[in-house]
């Protein structure tokens, strides 16, 4: 292989296809602002975490719904965004209102903390790119949720579905299959304050 003003010419990343029901991690990169309304927004990366697309990735903004800096419009976007992406995480508990208050007055920070490696179900999109200079890219075409009253109810269905009819996966990995991990440190002292 050598450097050719060819190089790269044509190759195009293969996009997770329209419509595709998936569950993903996410991931905070930044929070950043606006440069036309200095209003707030999370740039989100999303990695795909089972299934055929395992570890593919994809990305997204969800602005502060909060920051009045925004626009009505976007502000609602996000609340919805962050609303399903709670509830399919598990944070918000949609027949139990008060999970929800409990994230009345949380910052943006906060809301990010919360947000960083939680898992989500979205439904994939294509995004076109109308610039011949830059391709064309996934992004989260709708939120996924366990909560019967959101659109996005009956693709967590159809994904629990699928999910629940893919082969079994074993419960436990056997410890003494493989190496240990770095992070597993052995105690240096003799006697251990566990209970067991």
């Amino acid at each position: 292989m050598k450097f050719t003003p060819d190089s790269g010419l044509g190759d195009k990343a293969e996009l997770v296809p329209q419509g595709t029901l998936v569950k993903a991690v996410l991931t905070v990169n930044a929070i950043k602002q606006s440069q036309s309304t200095d209003g707030k927004y999370m740039q989100l990366e999303f990695t795909i975490s089972s299934g055929i697309y395992k570890n593919r990735k994809l990305w997204d903004l969800v602005c502060d719904p909060h920051d009045e800096r925004n626009s009505e419009n976007w502000r609602k976007m996000g609340m919805l965004s962050l609303t399903r992406a709670f509830e399919a995480g598990g944070v918000f508990k949609p027949d139990d209102e008060s999970t929800y208050e409990a994230m009345e007055g949380k910052s943006i920070e906060d809301i990010a903390r919360l947000l960083d490696g939680l898992e989500v179900a979205i439904k994939v999109k294509i995004e076109r790119s109308s610039d011949p200079a830059h391709a064309d890219k996934n992004k989260v075409g709708e939120w996924l949720t366990p909560n019967p009253k959101s659109s996005g109810y009956n693709g967590w269905k159809k994904l629990s579905q699928e999910e629940n009819s893919a082969e079994p996966k074993p419960k436990f990995n056997n410890p003494s299959g493989g190496t240990t991990p770095a992070w597993l440190k052995t105690p240096t002292t003799g006697k251990s304050n566990l209970p067991f």
